[in-house]
């Protein structure tokens, strides 16, 4: 049971990184449409292509890392507190991860003014 619990929660990030990875390549598109200046126009698909990279990284954690905390569930002796300590890592790497990706948009948003970037991340509909 437990173990159908771990794959649907890397099940879920990796559906949720298909829609950013197409948030972003929506972005990338606009990015080369719409902005004129060949030097900013460059680093933001750049910058980009590297956010795209890091997402795709957050939806596939490790191997060794998910095997380590399934084998510990597998012996049904595993302590909560081990479980957490084999979880630890994934949520290090994860934050890590998502700390990359708010700096690469900050660093973006340097690089778009701000129509570009409404263009390129329009809010949410509804």
């Amino acid at each position: 049971m437990l173990i159908a619990i771990v794959a649907a929660i890397l099940i879920a990030l990796g559906l949720q990184s298909g829609e950013v990875v197409g948030t972003i390549d929506r972005a990338i598109e606009v990015v080369e449409e719409k902005v004129p200046d060949r030097d900013r126009r460059e680093a933001a698909v750049e910058l980009l292509a590297r956010m795209q990279e890091t997402v795709e990284q957050m939806a596939a954690p490790p191997r060794p890392m998910i095997r380590k905390f399934v084998d510990l569930l597998r012996r049904h002796r595993a302590s909560a507190p081990d479980l957490r300590r084999a979880l630890e890592p994934l949520e290090q790497r994860q934050v890590q991860l998502e700390e990359r990706i708010v700096a690469m948009r900050m660093l973006l948003r340097t690089y778009l003014t701000a129509e570009e970037w409404a263009e390129a991340f329009p809010p949410p509909a509804g």
